[in-house]
Parts: structure tokens; sequence; C-alpha cells
């Protein structure tokens, strides 16, 4: 996310507002109104989906039956998928209370959204930079595969893909911990009436502001620069590798193998396209900002931001989507997975009813010694009903001596 923009807000409407962001200058009337509707109404739903959909991601990908025949080459890839997954959903749970953080400044108490309101940036940056790692470690350990298939055998091992993940997730950790220091919670009301507000942190005072602007360029330049560059130039070696397989017979019989591996680079292909279309606006505006701060100020400019920030967080949601079009063992795992919930609520479903019908033909013979046939029948088809299945009647005979007896 471009954290500039929200930063902005709770300064600005700190020092110039005493009310809500944006009420007393016309030109932020549009820039409010487009925040409403991105940040309060779309977000949270697109959010929502994203938690959803990449928690299926982690469910499908973990499932044996999606890893059965693969070799270890496409295990290694499968593993950056499965975090890749996880690095995703862990930035929809994070960036959820955005929707909710409403423009009022001012707090009674330390509350969530107080902490969320200043320490959110530096928890959304940290999973934006895991997975813009994964994306890059993933496009270029692929295009390494298909250009030098020897070597990247003997290097893309189960055991060195494991460590390369602890380090993105590591080193990702510990570039956003100066974000944590951009804003601060502060006390203005009395002891017996607290007035808390996120006011200016450290790292934007006078003293460390050089040092700070100097973060954001680096930070800049790992997290877009040189991701877009190796994202550009692996994306042209995959497609171009696609393309010889399409034309390239198949003279040797490895056609399973070869389409299992088209599958996985084809998807690798459509995330860093996704990945550059959606990700990237928001990385340039920052860039703008840093060089050109008197930009960031204009109603134009705010309106970008939050669009962008929006398509950023749309990137993140749109990978479950992906794999079930593009993906057809992924789409037969879904669909299997969801028919196994299926068959096991029928099941369950089915022994709740056997159970209650013994319960209840147990409980007609004990209460009532004589039973007709034909009202036994009736009570346990109208139960059958009641629960859509359709149930074995036995024909319950009356016991002759009993009839007998009362006949005398």
């Amino acid at each position: 996310m471009n954290e500039d923009s929200y930063e902005h807000d709770v300064v600005t409407s700190h020092f110039e507002n005493t009310t809500d962001f944006g009420e007393d200058d016309k030109w932020e009337t549009s820039a409010t109104l487009v925040r409403y509707w991105v940040e309060t109404i779309a977000l949270p739903i697109v959010l929502s989906l994203g938690i959803l959909g990449n928690l299926l991601n982690m469910i499908i990908l973990t499932r044996k039956q999606l890893q059965a025949k693969m070799d270890e080459m496409e295990k290694s890839g499968h593993i950056f998928l499965i975090a890749l997954a996880v690095s995703d959903f862990l930035f929809c749970v994070a960036e959820f209370p955005l929707g909710f953080m409403h423009r009022t400044i001012i707090y009674d108490s330390e509350c969530f959204m107080l902490y969320y309101r200043v320490y959110h940036s530096g928890i959304i940056n940290m999973f934006i930079l895991s997975s813009t790692a994964l994306t890059v470690v993933m496009a270029v350990s692929r295009a390494t595969v298909v250009l030098f298939p020897l070597r990247a055998r003997s290097c893309m091992t189960l055991t060195k893909v494991k460590v390369t993940l602890v380090l993105v997730y590591v080193i990702s950790a510990i570039l956003a911990l100066p974000r944590y220091w951009t804003l601060k919670i502060r006390n203005y009301g009395t002891k017996s009436k607290g007035m808390y507000m996120a006011d200016i942190g450290v790292l934007n005072d006078p003293d460390y502001k050089q040092g700070y602007l100097v973060y954001k360029l680096l930070w800049s330049l790992i997290g877009a620069v040189i991701p877009f560059i190796l994202l550009i130039i692996s994306n042209v070696c995959l497609i171009k590798t696609l393309r010889k397989s399409f034309r390239m017979p198949d003279c040797h019989g490895n056609r399973s193998v070869t389409s299992s591996s088209n599958r996985l680079t084809h998807i690798l292909v459509a995330i860093v396209i996704i990945f550059l279309l959606l990700v990237f606006p928001a990385e340039v505006l920052k860039l703008i900002s840093i060089f050109r701060e008197e930009s960031s100020t204009s109603p134009n400019f705010e309106i970008a931001a939050i669009v962008t920030n929006f398509m950023q967080s749309l990137n993140f949601t749109l990978n479950f989507i992906l794999y079930y079009s593009i993906n057809v063992p992924f789409r037969k795992t879904v669909l299997d997975f969801f028919r196994c919930i299926t068959m096991e609520q029928n099941a369950q479903c089915q022994r709740n009813v056997n159970s209650t019908y013994r319960h209840y033909k147990f409980k007609s013979f004990v209460s009532t010694p004589i039973v007709s046939t034909q009202s036994a029948q009736s009570q346990c088809i109208e139960m059958s009903a009641t629960h859509t299945f359709v149930l074995e009647i036995k024909e319950v005979k009356p016991d002759t001596n009993l009839k007998k007896e009362t006949e005398i």
C-alpha cells in the first residue's frame, strides 16, 4: 500500500482540522467521497473475498491429491504458490480493518483502531514486500528452470526452497520495521477524560526526516524498481519458452510432463502480468511523492493514490480465480473437495436419521405393546419425509398371543 496517503490523512487532519478529514477544504470533497466508496464499501468486500479465496488456496494446494504426480522441481514451485497464498491471506486480514477506520481522529481510550491507525502501515507493507519477493523468486526460478534445467535441478531442492521462504519473510519483516515509528500515540486529554490521537512519530521529526527519505528511496528500489526489472525479464523468457513448447511436436511421448510444466508456467506468467498491472502504479505514485512533495497534496494525486491503493489490494485477491481458470488439476481438486464435504454432510445426516428412526422404533414398541402395521408405516414415512430421505420400512406384525388375550 502507499502508506504516505494514510500518514498524510492523520497528520494534516490533526493540525488543520478539529473534526473529520477534509470537511473544511472544498477541494478535498471529491477525494473524501472517493475514499468513502472505495475504502468503506468496496475494500471490505474485496478483502473478504480475498480472505476466503486465499484460505481455499491454502487448503487445495496442500492436498496430496494435487501433489501426487509432481516431481521435485514442480513441488518446489508448488511450495512457492502455497507461501504466496499465506502471504496474501495475511495481507487481506491485516488490511481488512482499514475499511472501518473512520475519519474521526480523536479516541476516548487506547482502543484497537487507534493502534491500528498508528501501526497498520508497517504490517501491511511487510506483507506487500513478502508477496512481491515471492512473486519475483517464483518467476526467476521458473525462468532458470526452463533456460538451464540441469543447473536448476541441483539448486532447486526442497530444503533450499524452504530456507528461501524463511529468508523472504524475515527480511520483509526487518525492512518494514522503520514504518512503526512514523506515527505515535499521544494523549491530549486529562486524567479524568482521555483524548488520544495519532501524532507525528520519530521518523517524521526534522532531525530524522532526511534519513527517512533515504529509507523510502531504498524501499522503492528494493520493493519496486528491481522487482519490476526482474519480472519483465523473467516473463519474457517464460513466454518465449511457452511459444517454443507449442511449436515443437511431441516426439518422445512426454506430453503429460510437458503439459504439467506448461500449466505452472502459465500460472506464473499470469501472476506476473496481473502483479505488474495492479501493484506498480501505486509504487510509481510513491516515487513521485518522494521527489515532488507538493504534488502529494493535490486533489488529483489524492484520488489517484486511493484508486491505485485499491488496485494493489485487488491483486492479493485474484489468485484463486486465476488458479481455478487455468489449472485443470486445481479445478478438479476444488470440485472433489466440495463434493467430499457434501457427501460427508449427507452421510452424517443419514446417520442422524437412522439413529432417530431406531430410537423412534424402540420407543414406540416399549410405550405401546400393540402397534398396528398401518400406523407404524405412516409414522415412519412421515418422519422420513421431514429428513428428506427414503427409509426402508419393515412391516410390523402384531403379536397373536397378545391379540388373543385382549379378545378374552
